[in-house]
């Protein structure tokens, strides 16, 4: 029993090791450049049966892979989100397909991010921008808010005459997106105001709400965030100096203090050899 146990231990460390995440991250890697080059005519003409082999065999590694660690974690496995995505992500994989669910395996690249060494900053960013998930979701709310109400404005107003762009509001949302974007904007707007005259009022709200207020509202999320973070770095780095120094100053009068035991021990020989 114990010596199953250990077999069970060594297995576990062998499966979740650095080599092994490395290895199957290559596998991720060649097995998303293969998918590319499947979407290039002239590639899958050449080299059609081979990029074929390839992915099987890619597949087949993951099967392995996927496998083991089902055996080796038993019910842990089901309780890990990875584990699952990799299973849901395979399965589709083996479904036989035209155009194809087999783009979805590079997805598995993600899980690169666990075997990656990284130093205490990108640890600190990474904790940062996990921090204001909150706030970047109050933003995406206040965005969506401001999209619903400016497309059903727009499909009120314009909807009649121009039915591509505003015929229905998610028509309409799309093209805000785009004038958000500065994509068309000229065209867009010239063409509306050729019959509405004052559609002017609509389209500087529309810049003003979307392009400027929401978007530096994200710009200023995240430069809050990680200006809170170079002062708590700084403040990290000005208490590890502090403690240093502290200690040096201990050393130093410890020193001190031994140098002083020395001479007064060797003045106390001198006196007696005298």
């Amino acid at each position: 029993m114990a010596s199953k146990t250990k077999e069970r231990t060594e297995d576990t460390h062998w499966i979740d090791s650095r080599r092994a995440h490395k290895f199957i991250l290559i596998v991720i890697l060649v097995n998303a450049i293969v998918v590319g080059l499947t979407t290039w005519p002239l590639m899958a003409e050449k080299f059609g049966p081979a990029l074929a082999f390839i992915e099987d065999l890619t597949i087949f590694l993951f099967i392995i892979e996927i496998g083991t660690r089902l055996w080796v974690q038993r019910t842990k496995f089901f309780r890990e989100g990875w584990n699952l995505f990799d299973v849901v992500v395979i399965v589709l994989s083996l479904v036989p397909h035209e155009a194809g669910f087999s783009v979805l395996r590079s997805f598995r690249i993600l899980k690169s991010l666990s075997v990656m060494e990284t130093n205490p900053h990108l640890s600190h960013i990474v904790n940062v921008l996990l921090k204001i998930w909150p706030k970047v979701f109050m933003a995406l709310f206040l965005l969506s808010l401001s999209f619903y109400i400016l497309g059903v404005m727009g499909v009120e107003l314009f909807s009649k005459n121009f039915p591509e762009e505003f015929g229905d509001l998610g028509c309409s949302m799309l093209t805000l997106f785009a004038l958000m974007q500065s994509d068309s904007y000229g065209e867009i707007t010239r063409t509306v105001m050729e019959l509405y005259p004052w559609a002017w009022i609509y389209f500087v709200a529309v810049t003003v709400v979307l392009a400027f207020v929401m978007m530096n509202l994200f710009v200023g999320i995240v430069v809050d965030a990680m200006q809170g973070f170079v002062e708590e770095a700084t403040s990290e780095e000005v208490e590890e100096t502090e403690i240093l120094e502290e200690a040096q100053d201990t050393q130093i009068a410890a020193l001190s203090k031994d140098v002083k035991d020395i001479k007064k021990t060797l003045n106390q020989l001198s006196a007696k050899l005298k």
